[in-house]
C-alpha cells in the first residue's frame, strides 16, 4: 500500500512539475519538440533498448544471474538453466529435501558467489515439505560438472504457506547475503 502511495505521489509530482514548466519557451531550435536533435536522441535511446530473446520454453523461471557471458536461471520445478552462446542446457540440482509443489513454491532465489568463477559456489532459496510442515531454506550449492549439489544449510525453517514464500536473494554492497521472506499467507508477518 505504501509503495502505491509513493508511486502515486511521484506521478503527481512529475505531472505538477511538467505542467508548471509548460509555459517556458525553448531557447534554441535544438530544443524545439520534434526537432532533428530530439528525434536523433530518441532513436539512439530506442536502439539501445532493443530486446533479444536468449531462451524460450522455460519452466517458470524465477531468478537470473550472469557470470562472464553465461546466464544461469532457476526454474521453480527444480532445474538451473545454463545459457551460453545461444545454447540452452538444463542442469540437475541435487537438494537434500524434496521441493514442495505448493503454488509459487519450488527452487526460487539464486545468486552466484562473488568468487563463482573459481569457487563454483552459489546460494539458493527453496521450498520443501517434511513431517513438521512446509518451510523454506537458504543453502549453498556447488557446481560439480553439470550438476549443482546442496552443500550447506545457511538458514532453515523459514515460514511457508499456501503461497507468498518470498525467496529473492542478493549479495549487498557489504558482501552479506540478503533474502526476502514472504508473508506465507499470514499478512501479520509480512
Amino acid at each position: 500500500m505504501m509503495l502505491v502511495k509513493v508511486l502515486s505521489f511521484s506521478l503527481l509530482f512529475i505531472f505538477f512539475v511538467t505542467a508548471c514548466n509548460g509555459d517556458e519557451q525553448p531557447n534554441s531550435m535544438e530544443e524545439q519538440p520534434g526537432s532533428s536533435a530530439e528525434l536523433e536522441n530518441k532513436n539512439e535511446l530506442d536502439s539501445s533498448n532493443e530486446q533479444e530473446i536468449i531462451a524460450e520454453n522455460l519452466h517458470v523461471p524465477w531468478a537470473i544471474e550472469k557470470a562472464d557471458d553465461i546466464f544461469y536461471l532457476t526454474e521453480r520445478p527444480g532445474n538451473i538453466v545454463k545459457i551460453e552462446n545461444g545454447q540452452v542446457e538444463r542442469q540437475n540440482v541435487e537438494l537434500e529435501r524434496e521441493l514442495a509443489t505448493a503454488a509459487e513454491a519450488g527452487l526460487l532465489g539464486f545468486v552466484l558467489d562473488e568468487d563463482f568463477s573459481e569457487s563454483h559456489v552459489a546460494y539458493a532459496y527453496y521450498t520443501y515439505e517434511d513431517e513438521q510442515g512446509q518451510f523454506n531454506r537458504i543453502v549453498t550449492l556447488h557446481l560439480d560438472g553439470e550438476t549443482w549439489k546442496e552443500e550447506e544449510v545457511l538458514l532453515d525453517q523459514i515460514p511457508s504457506g499456501a503461497y507468498h514464500h518470498g525467496g529473492r536473494l542478493k549479495i549487498g554492497p557489504d558482501d552479506k547475503l540478503y533474502a526476502t521472506a514472504g508473508d506465507a499467507s499470514d499478512p501479520e508477518i509480512a
